[in-house]
């Protein structure tokens, strides 16, 4: 199955840290084809530059971005993911 996954949801399964409130959806990512946002690549990267992270950990999550299929902005995918987020 393909998911979209948001910027949460990805650096909670990334994390070594646990956080209770993304078990849920971070449990039915294995095996998963996983979709990342042009918008959330972006979040994704922003936080490590924030949060200065080291070489090793950006490499890290440059290879788990790498595992996704990143898909761009457009306006169909936006009304798409408004959709989904009202369910």
């Amino acid at each position: 199955m393909r998911l979209v996954v948001d910027t949460g949801v990805f650096s909670a399964a990334l994390s070594r840290r646990r956080r209770p409130e993304f078990e849920a959806m971070v449990s039915r990512l294995a095996g998963n084809q996983l979709l990342l946002v042009a918008s959330t690549v972006a979040e994704l990267r922003h936080g490590a530059l924030v949060a200065r992270w080291g070489t090793a950990r950006r490499d890290r999550l440059e290879e788990a971005i790498a595992t996704t299929t990143v898909v761009p902005v457009s306006d169909a995918l936006l009304t798409r993911l408004a959709g989904l987020r009202a369910h």
